[in-house]
């Protein structure tokens, strides 16, 4: 979903500059990362140290040559702050700052020359003038009455003016939904709760897998002509001695991206901010499912993957940026919830590398025949798949190419299209709309089975208890923890709501489930309460957890 996005300039003079997202983002989500629209191209260039200098006399100078030469681009700062040739420690197109007079832009050593590109960034503004379908939607200065429209919370800093752009959101615990969705449409069988503890092997070579049922505790396996390995920060705990010594697979190197979500109204952003934070990085402010998101920090993990809590450093680090940029005093009373995840980094072990930590797809084959894939960012999933079932396809002398991108994802509907439901309030349309697409309806048939199912899980969200209900049906949802957290996402939303002392919020999801999984009263109590624990590890209360 596209979304709207910009940079805002304090009045000031030497603004730093904003810029993110609003629209339709966990355990591991939604922000950090860089701004689509514009990184896409820089990603193979985002490891180089090595920088040039241009100078631009204003903002829309600096604009022609983003979206005409964007590919030789990864930062934007003032010239002041910059001297020629002075090389710098980090490189993503993540911070702006506007100086009353130049603009620098940065670029990488080996990128096309920089002066013979700048006539190319000419014609292409002439070009793009001349384009019969050019809209005011395009990436564009905005005056300061405008930024402060989109960006409220930002008023009363009086900026004058702003740099708008474009990016993509998504709720990534829906888009795995709906991938799994369409695997199992295309004949794909589908899994959960089964967690892989060793390779079978015939002959020497992978030959399936052995699986533990998190339910029962049972292991059997799983046979399979051919195996690969994509888990993740998880991808060296099957065979590691395979993959590290004999394929020479770099370790697996965590780093923890915290992130905290606030109300609405103590921060009111309709588009997103990109706001500067301590040690030159910058962080995300983003409206995100009714609530703002704010992130993410990116830290060495060397704790459990399995549960990873926020850490109150990381947690008082966004507070602060957000406090000094927007002027405020938001604490941990003024979160609705808080979450960590951690992304698998891969790690040569030379500590002396500055590209020693890479986010780019690696893909290993092993002397098993067990194909393992890691490394890479949400926004290439594609690509990765594509890298292994091509590598499979290879192997097996066939002629069956990859058609990851014939494929959509989900059937989009609006939500004026679904049919109305009594007790359905009518602010949970759009939600269902947006979450499910065209499957919506069956979530409100679910809801016109019985008046409870119409209601929300958590009063003013539009989260509904047939969604539960869905989930146990459709979505292989086995516990409480299921649908709070990896159907739904309130535990990240509305943290105080199911998780303070009182609440029944989990009960009420129990009792739902219950009869979808067979449950009796003393099952549904307990599977309440595991939810708590779990919680409780997931640190997704911040005045609990980090107090």
């Amino acid at each position: 979903m596209k979304a709207a996005a910009l940079a805002a300039v304090p009045v000031a003079g030497v603004g730093t500059v904003a810029a993110c997202s609003s629209g339709g983002s966990g355990k591991s989500s939604g922000s950090g990362g860089g701004s689509a629209g514009i990184t896409v191209p820089l990603f193979s260039l985002r490891s180089r140290q090595s920088w040039g200098i241009g100078e631009f006399p204003d903002m829309a100078s600096a604009a022609t040559w983003l979206r005409a030469a964007c590919q030789s681009v990864v930062q934007i700062l003032p010239l002041n702050e910059l001297a020629p040739g002075e090389s710098s420690p980090y490189s993503a197109l993540s911070a702006m700052a506007i100086d009353p007079r130049y603009i620098s832009i940065r670029r990488v050593e080996d990128a096309p020359d920089f002066e013979a590109l700048w006539p190319q960034a000419i014609a292409g503004l002439r070009r793009s003038r001349q384009q019969a379908d050019w809209s005011p939607d395009r990436h564009r200065i905005i005056d300061g009455d405008e930024v402060a429209e989109l960006v409220p919370a930002l008023a009363p800093r009086e900026p004058t003016s702003g740099y708008l752009f474009y990016d993509c959101q998504t709720d990534d615990a829906r888009l795995v939904l709906t991938v799994l969705g369409e695997a199992e449409r295309f004949g794909a069988v589908c899994c959960n709760w089964l967690e892989v503890v060793a390779l079978e092997e015939r002959d020497g070579r992978a030959a399936g897998v052995r699986v533990r049922d998190g339910a029962s505790g049972e292991e059997f396996a799983v046979h399979a002509t051919d195996v690969v390995n994509a888990t993740g920060v998880w991808a060296d705990r099957i065979r590691p001695e395979e993959l590290h010594d004999e394929a020479e697979v770099p370790t697996i190197r965590p780093s923890r991206g915290t992130h905290v979500t606030l109300a609405l109204d103590s921060l009111p952003v309709e588009a997103g901010a990109i706001v500067p934070a301590a040690g030159g990085r910058t962080i995300f402010v983003l409206p995100w499912l009714g609530r703002v998101l704010v992130g993410t920090t990116d830290n060495d993990y060397e704790g459990d993957v399995d549960h990873v809590r926020p850490a109150a450093e990381d947690v008082e680090y966004l507070l602060e940026a957000v406090n000094s940029y927007f002027e405020t005093s938001l604490g941990l009373d003024d979160l609705t919830g808080a979450y960590a995840g951690v992304r698998p980094l891969i790690s040569t072990g030379d500590p002396k590398k500055s590209v020693d930590i890479s986010r780019k797809a690696e893909l290993y084959e092993t002397s098993s025949g067990m194909i393992t894939i890691t490394g890479g960012k949400l926004t290439t999933w594609r690509r990765m798949a594509k890298m292994a079932v091509d590598r499979l396809v290879e192997r097996a002398a066939r002629d069956a190419p990859c058609r990851t991108q014939e494929i959509p994802l989900g059937e989009p509907i609006e939500a004026a299209e679904l049919p109305r439901v009594e007790g359905v309030p009518e602010e949970s349309y759009a939600a269902l709309a947006a979450r499910y697409g065209y499957a919506a309806r069956d979530v409100l048939a679910v809801a016109g089975e019985r008046g409870e199912l119409a209601q929300p899980i958590v009063p003013g969200r539009p989260d509904l208890l047939a969604e539960a209900v869905f989930a146990a049906r459709r979505e292989q949802a086995r516990g409480v923890a299921d649908v709070l957290l990896r159907r739904t996402r309130l535990g990240l939303l509305a943290a105080h709501e199911l998780c303070e002392p009182g609440s029944d919020v989990p009960e009420r999801v129990a009792g739902a489930l219950a009869g979808e999984l067979g449950w009796d009263r003393d099952r549904s109590a307990a599977e309440a309460e595991r939810f708590r624990v779990t919680a409780d590890a997931e640190g997704i209360l911040p005045v609990a957890s980090l107090r």
